[in-house]
């Protein structure tokens, strides 16, 4: 079975829609901040299989648990944002005290269009220079901070222990990998990619948004997929041979080796 391809050679179609359609559901409201913790706590759950080698899209359900995982993991990726929101924040801050902060402004981009927000926040010339170098550092805060967020999240998913995502070694571990590395640079093209598929498909009249949530739930199940391939050999061998609990195993006690 191909990382990039949720089905297991052996499941019946009807098999992976029964399991697959709630979740494109939720991939489709994911904006609705408790269907993003519950995403979360179900991109855990991906993430663990593919630990361990199980090809099957995991079930949703045992929603108190998967809500339980997903505040889990939102707090691993809060942590992990926060170095970036305070520069972002500090950056916001010295526009305002300048006068500069474009308040109501209908023609300011939002934070999904990044080459907008280049243009209006720092190469615009009424920017000053330390306002500008704070949006950049903000930016290559965000991207080392995604990252080693990423990181976190699969030890928490691995260890199934939060306090696991905070160790500072063993984050330090998965970070120097270039396996881990290699996995994460493919996701992240994998997710731009399938991203502009799915904005194709979702213009299409009446089917489009639905059709369109199944592509970006094979898209983050494949990206996740990948990381979790990127760390599976970071697993010491012979301390786990099934997921945690909500996944149906046992709880995980796995170690991670030396860094690569």
């Amino acid at each position: 079975m191909d990382s990039l391809d949720p089905r297991p050679d052996d499941e019946p179609t009807h098999e992976l829609l029964d399991t697959a359609f709630p979740v494109a559901l939720l991939v489709a409201v994911a904006s609705w901040l408790p269907a993003s913790v519950l995403l979360l706590g179900y991109a855990v759950r991906v993430l663990r299989a593919e630990l361990v080698g199980d090809d099957d899209l995991p079930p949703l359900d045992d929603v108190r648990s998967l809500a339980r995982t997903g505040i889990s993991a939102a707090t691993v990726v809060v942590a992990y944002q926060l170095p970036a929101l305070l520069v972002t924040a500090a950056a916001f801050a010295s526009m305002s005290s300048a006068g500069l902060l474009p308040g109501g402004d209908p023609f300011a981009p939002s934070a999904s269009e990044p080459a907008a927000v280049v243009s209006y926040y720092v190469l615009d010339p009424g920017v000053s220079v330390v306002t500008a170098v704070g949006f950049v550092l903000a930016a290559v805060a965000f991207c080392l901070t995604s990252y080693a967020g990423t990181v976190a999240l699969v030890v928490y998913a691995a260890r199934d222990r939060l306090g696991a995502a905070f160790d500072t070694d063993t984050v330090r571990a998965g970070v120097r990998s270039s396996s881990f590395r290699r996995g994460y640079l493919l996701a992240l093209l994998a997710g731009f990619v399938g991203s502009g598929v799915a904005w194709v498909v979702a213009v299409v009249p009446v089917v489009g948004p639905f059709a369109a949530a199944f592509v970006e739930l094979f898209v983050l199940v494949g990206a996740l997929r990948l990381v979790a391939d990127g760390y599976d050999g970071r697993v010491t061998r012979g301390e786990r041979s099934s997921p945690p609990h909500e996944a149906g195993g046992a709880d995980a006690t796995g170690g991670v080796d030396a860094a690569a």
